[in-house]
């Protein structure tokens, strides 16, 4: 709009006084966003400044600021129509009355700051376009007469022309929203980026992804758009774009966004273009999203497939968490590796993935998965950290498959005499022994001949522990097959994890088996029983054996089943002991109890098929085992030592001394001994349980002896250094301790060098390191002065003292040696003046560091020491 155009309409709108005061004053540069929103305005909405005007506005790629190079946007979307739109259909041409401008400032004065064209022309649609003049100019045309959405975003530039740019988008409908997204790293480290919309865009609007290796979405830095398609026709709105594979450690910074441009234009536009040209933008709240692509490790996959000696299949795969293994989808085909039943493939995956995974078999195009493993996940887990080449493992089981019976063949026969059977004779059996497992290859069982309501088959089973049940009707239907609704009929089976119980059997030969059961039952066939165990107290693991008396004969190779209770003889959760054969009617068994962790009367009985026999008590205590006692072994005649040995929860400890006395801390797991005389001793513990063991340790008490004499000079010149030492004794150390002087070498050894400070007596200490050797002292007469103070030698004056820099001497002397000596001993000065006479002598001690010095002046045999202090 130009300038007289608007003046006109402020004169209209009786506010003509405030463009005077506008137009007397310059203009305040401000921050757009800060202040005032932008509105679009023009001959489409009558110049208008309502609500309904206002943009609003956003960032795009970062969280703050507001950057000038197309990331910072105001934005407002219009609704063209004929009829019940924000106006209608029209062609602004541009220049004064036909066309439209970018406005901000107050409310009283919404027109205050103004972008146009220099001169009279049309913007275009779907394009960027330039705000050449900034506060006068002309109105800019923009043909808005196609029916529809048209999105203004309006680059946040400043108050000025600079960057003053502007994108108008159309849509037939309104944009889109862009709802979320994740992606998916692929096996060759392409990404696969999901996207999904609030609806099906318009036919001109398009979903892009655009990435950055520099995680830099600014006009200076450098970024790739790829088109993102639609997966889910027809409604459209999950669209899929793929980032092309890039060097392991590489880092990939994205966000989506929908535009009306192609993919040709973004990437052959400018990085401002790019950000500008955008409907709707999703960036994570301008974090933007982020993904890396880790460094790979080779895996080589084994799975022995010979426990399936029962399954026909046609292939092996596998499948896991990770791309590399097909996200648990597609899978991968696994190689048998020549005729050994083992399959096996090498794969690349992330390093430092937590990989989860199982094995699989192929049947006519379905699909069978490994059983859970006895873990959280139920998977098999591996951390990735370096190339591996994993150990075969057996198909359904965390171990190698290590010796495989052959198939035993297994009788499943059931009797229904008293209740109903299936009129149609649909009588079944299901289990984890079929493949498919359970009701999906449930076998029908046949009329057993002269016995009415049984029915049997028998079937090759390779699975060592069978999980089985019997079905009375329609396979298909749950409600058919056992449930073993009385609770007194569930000790033959086991919880199935899901509220239900199954039948079992643990095979441990390939022999035949027949199962006899009743249905819903436990109690069927004749009874058995079981009159004694020996012994029936146990302490730990132990070997029992059980007398039994059978009432029939069983078919050769019929197992029968030890188990034990808890520890209160409930059988709510046996423990199955061991499984077996009886050959006679009667005799003795002997089973393995393991040791049990809570001590009391535990109930074990014999089990075969569904019959359960009598119960017998049967004493079990756990077993406490002593690790090792603590303390010294070498030990000094009326020395005290503390003594332990590993603590125990709930344990009480006995200990016994010979050669000692305890003094404290009998029943716990730590003792105070006071030892007597010199010899041999010892030191045992044990629990306070018939059901434990000993353990002793060795003490010598040994003689003390005495390092010998210290040998050196007992009487000694201050500031002299003299040796000192006591005879050696091999592979022992020493300590020294000295008094009046200073350790000058020799520490740990059987000699030492000591420098003895002025004073009247001093006292030197030694003992062997070692707990058989007691201490040697030697007291030292410190000849010369007696202790250390400033003093004259035929009034020798020594002065300043303390001293900084320059110390006087004043006295005249003849033949006098002077030297200058720190606590250590070391000599820092000497001098010799022969027949000089001495008068106002000057040291120079400015180099000395600040601290404690002697000064030693003999003549003519007479010693004379001065203690100097040194000060900065």
């Amino acid at each position: 709009m130009h300038i007289s155009i608007y003046l006109k309409l402020l004169v209209k709108r009786g506010v003509f006084a405030s463009l005077l005061i506008f137009l007397a004053h310059a203009i305040q540069a401000q921050n757009i966003y800060g202040l005032e929103p932008i509105q679009v305005v023009g001959s489409m909405n009558g110049y208008g400044t309502g609500s309904n005007a206002t943009t609003s506005f956003r960032r795009v790629s970062v969280t703050q600021g507001n950057p000038t190079d197309g990331r910072s946007q105001w934005v407002k979307t219009y609704n063209v129509q004929s009829a019940g739109g924000d106006f209608v259909p029209t062609n602004m041409l541009g220049g004064s009355g036909s066309g439209f401008l970018f406005i901000s400032g107050p409310v009283s004065n919404r027109f205050q700051n103004k972008w146009v064209f220099t001169g009279v022309g049309q913007g275009k649609v779907d394009t960027v376009n330039a705000c050449t003049a900034y506060n006068s100019g002309f109105d800019m045309g923009l043909n808005l007469s196609l029916a529809g959405r048209y999105t203004f975003v309006f680059n946040d530039c400043g108050y000025t022309t600079t960057n003053a740019k502007y994108y108008v988008g159309y849509t037939s409908a309104n944009p889109v929203q862009l709802l979320n997204t994740s992606q998916q790293i692929q096996a060759d480290r392409s990404v696969k980026v999901l996207v999904q919309t609030s609806a099906k865009p318009s036919s001109t609007e398009h979903v892009f992804v655009r990435y950055s290796l520099a995680n830099n979405f600014a006009s200076t830095g450098s970024s790739t758009i790829v088109e993102a398609s639609s997966i889910s026709s027809p409604s459209d709105t999950l669209f899929l774009a793929s980032v092309p594979s890039m060097p392991a450690g590489t880092s990939v910074t994205y966000y989506v966004f929908t535009s009306t441009l192609s993919l040709t234009q973004l990437n052959s536009s400018s990085e401002f273009t790019r950000s500008l040209c955008a409907l709707q933008v999703l960036d994570n709240s301008g974090i933007n999203y982020t993904y890396s692509l880790a460094p790979k490790k080779q895996i080589g996959f084994r799975v022995d497939m010979k426990g399936q000696q029962c399954t026909a299949y046609d292939s092996i795969s596998i499948s896991g968490n990770a791309a590399a293994l097909g996200n648990w989808a597609s899978g991968i085909t696994l190689t048998e590796i020549g005729t050994s039943k083992v399959f096996g493939i090498n794969i690349n995956v992330d390093s430092a993935a937590s990989l989860e995974y199982k094995f699989r078999y192929h049947k006519n195009g379905q699909v069978f998965w490994e059983s859970n493993m006895l873990n959280t996940s139920g998977n098999r887990n591996l951390p990735v950290t370096s190339d591996t080449i994993l150990g075969e493992v057996c198909f359904g089981k965390e171990t190698a498959c290590g010796a495989i019976l052959a198939p035993t063949p297994v009788t499943f026969r059931v009797d229904l005499s008293l209740g109903t059977p299936n009129a149609s004779g649909k009588i079944y059996v299901m289990g984890n022994f079929t493949s498919p497992t359970w009701q999906a290859g449930a076998i029908r069982l046949n009329p057993v001949a002269a016995n009415p309501g049984m029915f049997e088959v028998t079937q090759n089973v390779c699975v060592d522990t069978v999980l089985y049940k019997f079905i009375n009707g329609d396979s298909s239907v749950n409600t058919y097959a056992e449930s073993f609704p009385s609770a007194a009929q569930r000790l033959c089976t086991l919880a199935n994890g899901a509220g239900g119980f199954n039948r079992f059997l643990v095979r441990t030969n390939a022999n035949p088996v027949l199962l006899d059961c009743l249905f819903d039952s436990c109690l069927t066939l004749p009874d058995l029983s079981i009159s004694s165990l020996s012994p029936s107290s146990i302490c730990g693991s132990a070997s029992v054996n059980i007398a039994y008396q059978l009432k029939k004969v069983y078919a050769q190779g019929t197992l029968f089943t030890a188990q034990l209770s808890d520890a209160n003889g409930q059988f709510t959760t046996p423990q199955v002991l061991n499984s077996f054969t009886l050959p006679a009617v009667s005799g003795y068994t002997n089973i393995s109890v393991p040791a049990q962790a809570i001590a009391g009367t535990y109930k074990l009985r014999l089990v075969v098929g569904t019959t359960l026999s009598n119960e017998l008590s049967l004493s079990c205590s756990p077993f406490i085992s002593m690790q090792s006692i603590n303390g010294s072994s070498l030990v000094k005649p009326g020395s005290t030592e503390v003594y332990t040995t590993n603590n125990q929860s709930g344990v009480q400890y006995v200990w016994i001394v010979q050669g000692g006395t305890i003094q404290s801390g009998q029943g716990s797991n730590s003792v105070l001994v006071n030892w007597a005389s010199s010899g041999a001793a010892l030191v045992q513990v044990k629990a306070n349980s018939t059901c434990t063991d000993s353990i002793s340790k060795t003490i010598e008490i040994c003689t003390v002896f005495s390092p010998g004499n210290i040998t050196g000079p007992k009487t000694v010149r201050a500031l002299d250094t003299s040796d000192y030492s006591v005879a050696p004794i091999s592979s022992l150390s020493y300590t020294w301790k000295v008094s009046g002087g200073t350790i000058l070498s020799g520490q740990n050894t059987s000699s030492c060098r000591v420098f003895w400070l002025p004073g009247t007596t001093g006292q030197l200490i030694v003992k062997p390191n070692t707990a058989c050797f007691d201490t040697s002292y030697a007291d030292i007469v410190i000849d010369g002065v007696n202790g250390v103070k400033e003093r004259t030698l035929n009034t020798l004056l020594v002065y300043p003292n303390p001293v900084k820099d320059k110390l006087f001497l004043d006295r005249e002397l003849e033949g006098a040696s002077v030297s200058i000596l720190d606590i250590s001993g070391r000599q820092l000065f000497f001098r010799e003046y022969g027949r000089t006479k001495l008068r106002n002598e000057v040291l120079d001690m400015s180099n000395f560091v600040q601290g404690t010095y002697f000064l030693r002046l003999e003549i003519k045999g007479e010693v004379a020491h001065y203690k100097l202090i040194k000060e900065e």
